[in-house]
């Protein structure tokens, strides 16, 4: 109990596990990888790419970015032992998305096995393939 397959590791580490379900937990570098950087890329380009603001193409964008942000949000909230349901403190204007930042992006995971499953920080190293 809470070690981590080949297979296992190899699901873990892929972007559908990790933008599309709501399952299993993550490391805070995951989460500032996979959620924080590309929300503040998207911001910048917002901001400095004209013509976007109010367009189609930003509600698009939003729409696409909505379950990935909350799939990766939730693994983060489990490998604190919280429910996912958690997520929803980000409906809070600024106290909310404060709470979520720091909770998620600073606070350390539980140790070992949660009911969520193995400590994401337990998993061997992925070895790289040579080229």
């Amino acid at each position: 109990m809470g070690t981590w397959s080949k297979a296992e590791v190899d699901v873990r580490d892929s972007l559908a596990f990790m933008y599309l379900s709501l399952g299993g937990r993550i490391r805070r570098r995951d989460y500032w990888l996979y959620f924080v950087l590309p929300v503040l890329v998207l911001a910048l380009v917002r901001t400095y790419v004209g013509g976007i603001q109010g367009s189609a193409l930003e509600t698009l964008v939003a729409l696409a970015i909505f379950w990935p942000a909350i799939a990766v949000q939730v693994k983060r909230w489990h490998d604190q032992d919280f429910s996912g349901w958690w997520v929803l403190v980000n409906l809070v204007p600024v106290m909310g998305w404060a709470i979520a930042l720091v909770l998620n992006g600073l606070a350390a995971g539980t140790r070992g096995e949660n009911r969520y499953g193995p400590d994401p920080r337990l998993v061997p190293a992925t070895p790289r393939r040579k080229r």
